[in-house]
């Protein structure tokens, strides 16, 4: 962890337990993409991560909430890819009330409609709202720019059907074009 700089600073501080949660909250406004993005990921370091099936059932997560009102913020407003993907990714370890909100602001970004990896990685995210929070899914099929995480939404809430045709008669209302 040698070198200058304000990234391997942040590295050595993280390390010796210098940095509290209100100092990496204000690194999200660094003009370094890397320092904003590590900045995000040593904020949720600790919080529990998905399995593939979902959160655990044993998942505890912490109540952070200036933490997670800096996430939707830098969401919202921060045009690094970099720094979108690390958030996309921060996804999966939040607790299932708040995913849907982060990833809202996430797909507002319509620049990022092509990405190779950020539609996928907001999807990973999701993906457990398809059985937990359809109400939320469809929230972010509203503010949905990406093609790809909109058709994923789609096939998800398809899936449930047979136990929830609303969710899928609101997903087309949001779908057809508006006057």
């Amino acid at each position: 962890l040698g070198g200058e700089g304000d990234l391997p600073q942040l590295w050595r501080d993280y390390q010796a337990g210098k940095t509290t949660p209100q100092s990496l909250r204000g690194m999200l406004g660094d003009p370094n993409e890397h320092v904003r993005a590590w900045a995000v990921r040593l904020l949720t370091d600790q919080w529990p991560l998905d399995t593939f099936n979902g959160p655990l059932a044993s998942a505890v997560y912490p109540d952070e909430p200036e933490n997670v009102s800096a996430l939707m913020q830098t969401a919202r407003n921060d045009s690094s890819g970099l720094v979108q993907l690390v958030l996309a990714s921060t996804l999966q370890r939040m607790p299932i009330d708040k995913r849907a909100d982060l990833a809202a602001e996430l797909v507002r970004h319509d620049e990022f409609a092509g990405d190779r990896d950020l539609p996928s990685m907001v999807w990973y995210g999701l993906m457990p709202l398809v059985a937990k929070d359809r109400e939320g899914l469809l929230r972010v099929a509203e503010q949905c720019t990406w093609p790809s995480t909109m058709r994923w939404i789609a096939r998800g809430l398809a899936s449930e059907i047979e136990r929830d045709p609303a969710s899928v008669a609101q997903l087309l209302a949001i779908a057809s074009p508006r006057d």
